[in-house]
């Protein structure tokens, strides 16, 4: 069964049929969690980083803490977690301080770091604008972008 998670949302699969789904990511950047171990998987898809919010709703600090604590919650462990990115594309000739995808990338895995995970996977940057899919039963990553093939990450 398909859950679809939309821009400035998270999502926990609650059972192992279902999949994950964010689509059109342009900018924003979809950070997925997976423990097989567990068969706990989650996705949630940032839209702004860091604690800074303003108009565009929830932080990007929040989303991951729930992210992070909705994964815990249905069993996961930290150590066990893999992480996945995608999205944060670069369109046009941004100039650097205006690119919300880089700054969404550079803030996650920031944060990633600082909290001993690791990043096993990602297909982020470009002017590509993706769709992910994350299958919480395989734990298995799909990117789908217009006229190319999928990739499995």
């Amino acid at each position: 069964m398909e859950k679809r998670i939309e821009k400035g949302d998270v999502g926990i699969a609650a059972s192992g049929d279902e999949v994950l789904v964010a689509r059109s990511l342009g900018s924003t950047l979809a950070v997925m969690a997976v423990d097989q171990d567990a068969a706990a998987a989650g996705m949630a898809v940032l839209v702004v980083p860091g604690s800074f919010a303003g108009n565009q709703g929830v932080s990007g600090g929040e989303q991951l803490k729930e992210l992070f604590s909705g994964m815990v919650k249905a069993g996961a462990k930290p150590s066990s977690m893999k992480i996945y990115l995608a999205g944060a594309a670069g369109f046009l000739s941004e100039p650097e301080e205006c690119s919300l995808g880089r700054e969404l990338f550079r803030f996650v895995k920031g944060v990633i770091l600082k909290n001993g995970l690791s990043v096993y996977g990602e297909h982020v940057g470009g002017p590509v604008n993706r769709s992910v899919s994350l299958d919480a039963r395989s734990g298995r990553v799909t990117i789908s972008m217009v006229d190319e093939k999928e990739v499995v990450l």
